[in-house]
């Protein structure tokens, strides 16, 4: 990384959404410590996208709604495209695969939203904080049976999760710490947060709490059925409710190496050395759990910008996906003709519907469905996301995205405008600023011999014959190792 464009472009890969080269020009204009503050601080950022998640439910007209999870994993992939935050999405993304609730069983879209909502508003915030508000949504309590879980018969799914997979991790717990934490989590449930008219109908019930910002269903504690009785939760005893256990959990010296070294393996690279780690846990609880302050000293420090770090992390289905959409300014495509400001409860348009079923479409195709974990633990990141299958659906995401209108002339048009190509050897690095796809001399060479045999850069210089080479090259691209690494 000798420059400030390859340094932000390493930094808009692992922190962004992907490096499309309207980013990687507005970004680097800010320098590098300008890229991480706006990156960082994405509050102060404006959004294009503003179309709101309740415009893909209501369907045709306002009366009209359909409340399945697609319609909001659609929004969600459209709001991947679009944003103008990406470091909020991407952090989205990292703690839905960390406190992981599927609609494989919360199959009520609504409840998902809410629970999404909640991942995002709390993103770059305070753990602490993050963690009481997630384990309150109806997506969690009905995720983990906390409905279920009352005085006398405690349901321990809850309590074992909190430890195992949101706070301490593995060996850090016992058995008899489940067993007395559930009791503090006695007596929550979930209720429709208003109750309408007998002849209210449905879509009614619908646009009225969408329009009044209500959620379909809340939060219910019933006190009743809470056990308010002294427990025993790692080594101390007092009459523990929730939020003391919450407290007693993020004060443990397991929790920050815990979370650390999945967030560090998430933006950095695997496995930190412990010193560093140390380092990182350190900012975590001097902050009071903050996580900003954490990014912030990631992104700043020695070893992100080593060449340890540099392209070590494998794309997951989001990351590669995502960032080809955004390089090939897919959602312009979708949306010239589509209304980009539709009222809350208005229908959004087909071209924004369509566009966000056909991305994670191609996402499903290599093994990630947006709002689907498989199981309590979340996606197996990493190396896990590279198979024969998977490879061969990473190859043919040119064809999908390429084969859309505008696609191509729009990257033809934006090559000869941004790099001039004179020879195949400037149109070859052209095309592998373009797409990110970092060159070493033996891929350079296998690609200005294809794109020879394709008519050089006197082909590209007419739209309908630089087609061809602009969907073969990328074909070889993405066939490489390399291209799969971020």
């Amino acid at each position: 990384m000798v420059d400030t464009k390859d340094k932000v472009a390493h930094l808009l890969r692992r922190f962004g959404l992907g490096c499309s080269q309207h980013e990687l020009d507005s970004y680097s204009r800010l320098g590098v410590d300008g890229a991480i503050t706006r990156l960082m601080h994405y509050e102060g950022v404006d959004e294009d996208f503003n179309v709101d998640p309740w415009s893909f439910a209501f369907v045709d007209t306002k009366d009209k709604v359909n409340l399945d999870n697609s319609r909001f994993y659609a929004w969600w992939a459209n709001q991947m495209i679009f944003t103008n935050r990406p470091l909020k999405e991407n952090l989205a993304l990292f703690w839905h695969n960390h406190f992981a609730v599927s609609g494989a069983k919360i199959e009520y879209g609504p409840t998902m939203l809410g629970y999404l909502g909640v991942l995002r508003e709390h993103a770059n915030g305070n753990f602490r904080k993050m963690l009481s508000a997630v384990a309150h949504t109806p997506a969690m309590i009905q995720w983990l049976d906390s409905d279920t879980n009352v005085k006398g018969k405690p349901n321990e799914n809850f309590g074992r999760e909190v430890m195992e997979l949101f706070t301490l991790g593995v060996g850090n717990y016992t058995e008899a710490d489940v067993k007395e934490a559930a009791r503090a989590f006695t007596g929550w449930s979930v209720k429709y947060s208003v109750n309408f008219p007998p002849k209210t109908t449905y879509q009614e019930q619908v646009r009225l709490n969408v329009m009044a910002e209500r959620p379909m269903f809340c939060f219910c504690d019933c006190p009743e059925l809470h056990d308010d009785g002294f427990k025993t939760i790692l080594g101390t005893r007092r009459a523990y409710d929730a939020e003391q256990v919450f407290d007693l959990l993020v004060s443990q010296p397991a929790h920050p190496k815990f979370l650390m070294k999945k967030m560090w393996e998430w933006f950095v690279y695997p496995n930190p050395e412990p010193a560093v780690l140390d380092k990182v846990c350190q900012v975590y609880v001097d902050n009071d759990y903050e996580i900003k302050p954490v990014l912030m000293h990631m992104a700043t420090s020695d070893e992100f910008w080593s060449d340890k770090c540099e392209r070590a992390v494998v794309k997951s289905p989001v990351s590669y996906t995502i960032s080809l959409a955004r390089q090939m300014n897919l959602g312009k495509s979708f949306s010239n003709k589509a209304n980009m400001e539709p009222g809350i409860t208005d229908p959004a348009s087909g071209s924004l519907v369509n566009m966000g079923y056909f991305v994670v479409n191609i996402m499903q195709k290599q093994g990630l469905t947006l709002l689907y974990p498989p199981d309590v633990s979340g996606w197996r990141w990493g190396t896990h996301w590279i198979t024969s299958a998977s490879m061969m659906e990473r190859m043919r995401i040119g064809d999908y995205f390429l084969g859309q209108g505008g696609v191509l002339p729009g990257i033809w048009n934006g090559i000869n405008d941004k790099f001039k190509p004179q020879t195949t050897a400037d149109l070859v690095n052209a095309l592998a600023a373009w797409f990110d796809m970092p060159l070493n001399d033996e891929t350079r060479a296998l690609l200005v011999k294809s794109v020879d045999a394709a008519g050089g850069v006197k082909a590209f210089a007419k739209q309908n014959t630089a087609s061809p080479i602009i969907r073969s090259t990328f074909k070889l691209m993405s066939s490489t190792p390399s291209f799969q690494m971020c």
